[in-house]
């Protein structure tokens, strides 16, 4: 139900960020426009991996908050079926000896130690996850189409200064995600760059993250379409080009995690640039209606729904101070 006599909301990005915003502000019933350059799935949210797990975003306290709130949406929303979104047993190798400073938030059973004889060479230790795994071009074509099903405005217009956010028209929530450098001159914001192969889809292998090496984080997940290996964590790489020796890196660590793979031919590389910041920056401007949400690092899908939250939190509270 649209409330009556609140300001038109305006959420400037379509990435998952964008989206899931848009859609939490729209069903707590704010008019919801969004501007954006590009439509999924051209955003660059439609490369990422994606598995619920957070990485390369901060603060931690904040991270675990925001990724505890999504991954119960998540988990709902693949038990209702939703396009794009199921829940998998995820095999997780950490660079630490530690649970996970998330761990404590999630259900009962949700996270448990991996026995010596499901790790692979050289490991001492690792989790399984009960996580959720986005299918990222379906989910988001879910995410867009619930928005105009439930009445979202989307206009493409590309914003070129920080002064051309709509603030005339209510709040503006900027989910701009790594254009944020430019838009807002914002130069603690950078990319990390991402490469992934794609290989033909097989059933019954593993979902699994080496997070030994965070340089170069390893990672294997099954798509609709598609098997998905990947991966690469290289700052202030701007080309969203691979390169061929990377790639062939790729697939040697993906294929020993999971030798299966080797039979496999690949039909497709990937490159993606993730926003990185020191922190995510979730915050009202003092004194405006300009909310800047961006800086999400590698773990937009994983944080969307906590900080769309915290978002809807932020426009209440100024409303009624």
């Amino acid at each position: 139900m649209r409330l009556q006599g609140n300001p038109r909301v305006t959420v400037v990005g379509a990435g998952v960020i964008g989206l899931t915003t848009a859609i939490v502000l729209q069903e707590a019933g704010y008019e919801v426009e969004i501007l954006t350059k590009a439509l999924p799935p051209q955003t660059t949210s439609a490369v990422a991996g994606a598995i619920w797990l957070p990485f390369l975003a901060r603060p931690v306290e904040k991270v675990a908050r925001w990724s505890a709130t999504t991954y119960f949406r998540l988990q709902a929303m693949a038990g209702a079926g939703v396009p794009g979104c199921a829940m998998v047993e995820l095999q997780l190798f950490p660079a630490e000896d530690r649970l996970p400073p998330w761990a404590g938030l999630l259900p009962a059973g949700a996270i448990e130690a991996l026995p010596a004889d499901r790790l692979p060479s050289n490991c001492r230790h690792g989790w399984q996850v009960q996580a959720p795994m986005i299918d990222t071009p379906v989910y988001l074509r879910y995410l867009f189409d619930r928005f105009r099903e439930n009445g979202g405005l989307v206009r493409l217009q590309t914003l070129e200064q920080e002064a051309d956010f709509p603030l005339e028209k209510g709040w503006v929530v900027n989910c701009t995600g790594l254009g944020a450098r430019a838009l807002c001159h914002d130069e603690e914001l950078y990319p990390v760059r991402g490469q992934l192969v794609k290989l033909m889809r097989r059933e019954g292998l593993p979902f699994l993250v080496d997070e030994r090496d965070l340089s170069v984080p390893t990672y294997v997940f099954s798509r609709q379409d598609a098997i998905i290996a990947g991966g690469t964590a290289e700052p202030n790489e701007w080309s969203t080009e691979t390169d061929r020796g990377t790639i062939d890196g790729i697939l040697e660590r993906a294929r020993r995690l999971v030798p299966a793979l080797a039979d496999l031919p690949v039909i497709g590389t990937l490159a993606g640039l993730r926003p990185a910041r020191s922190t995510v920056r979730l915050e009202r401007v003092p004194g405006t209606r300009l909310i800047h949400h961006y800086g999400h690092g590698g773990s937009g899908f994983t944080l969307a729904w906590g900080c769309a939250e915290e978002v809807l939190q932020l426009v209440r509270e100024a409303e009624v101070s």
